[in-house]
């Protein structure tokens, strides 16, 4: 499906490797209601220090050292000529114990706005993970419990509570009751779950298959 897109929206792509292979994760905000505005360089600059943050200190500590990122990537979502924010980093796991797991095993997060239906939530698939996180096909309950503390504490804080400029996760809205949107519906998350923690597999991540 083509981009559709919403100005008041900013797309953080977070991207690195796990075991070799390319391992992006996207994160989608919009200014607070409170500190409206555009979003031009500093803004931009500020929610990519702020999702590096997030990863250097609330997830990666968690995770395997197998999982690195070396850019993240913040571009509002605009159509045309969009500005855009590069940041580079140099990020990595290692207080995960145990060996990895296979690239492809990831536990689902959602990011929940309150609404009912698929199309009002949001999914990351976070890797990285260890086999002392996995009992047999699920993620442990302490694992689940320190990976939404990282989103619901670290990240919603974080875009909420630090800096110059006031933020908040949302869901990315593209279609409507199976219509596609001219204009997105940025939709703010209000926490975020885990409703099923059997693990998931994502062939790409595996080596030969991705990048």
């Amino acid at each position: 499906m083509a981009d559709v897109y919403n100005p008041a929206g900013a797309k953080v792509t977070c991207v690195g490797t796990l075991m070799g292979q390319l391992y992006n994760m996207q994160l989608y905000v919009q200014r607070a209601s409170v500190d409206p505005g555009e979003w031009d360089e500093d803004a931009l600059s500020e929610v990519a220090s702020k999702a590096a943050a997030f990863l250097e200190l609330g997830l990666l500590p968690l995770l395997t050292s197998q999982l690195q990122f070396y850019e993240v990537r913040a571009r509002e979502m605009a159509a045309g000529q969009a500005r855009q924010v590069v940041q580079g980093v140099a990020l990595q796991g290692g207080q995960g114990t145990g060996d990895p797991m296979p690239g492809s095993v990831a536990l689902c997060v959602r990011g929940s706005t309150g609404f009912a239906g698929r199309g009002f939530s949001t999914r990351t698939y976070v890797g990285g993970l260890t086999e002392n996180m996995v009992d047999g096909n699920q993620v442990a309950a302490g694992t689940v419990s320190n990976i939404l503390s990282a989103f619901n504490t670290d990240w919603i804080n974080r875009l909420i509570n630090t800096g110059n400029v006031q933020m908040e996760p949302v869901v990315y809205k593209r279609r409507a009751f199976g219509v596609p949107l001219s204009t997105a519906v940025l939709v703010p998350v209000t926490q975020y779950v885990v409703t099923d923690t059997v693990v998931d597999q994502q062939r790409r991540r595996l080596p030969g298959r991705g990048r």
